[in-house]
């Protein structure tokens, strides 16, 4: 079985932590994968984003986006 690593901290699905966080890495949009802090970070900042984008209101590709973000943060939390 091959292991990947957290993209932020580098923790891999090998780590013998106390911390389950560290041990089950999500696969997010970008194609890479995140611990559950860091991939709730991540998504939060993606959210903000979008939030503030001034095309989001004419923009069908950015409310899809903003919708799969906050499907995401709600399937990990």
């Amino acid at each position: 079985m091959q292991s990947e690593f957290c993209t932020d901290c580098g923790a891999d699905t090998g780590t013998k932590k106390v911390n389950d966080n560290l041990k089950k890495l999500i696969l997010l949009m970008d194609n890479n994968f995140r611990c559950k802090d860091h991939a709730l970070g991540y998504l939060d900042q993606r959210e903000q984003i979008l939030k503030n984008s001034t095309n989001l209101p004419t923009s069908i590709t950015e409310q899809r986006l903003l919708d799969e973000v906050r499907v995401m943060k709600a399937k990990i939390k």
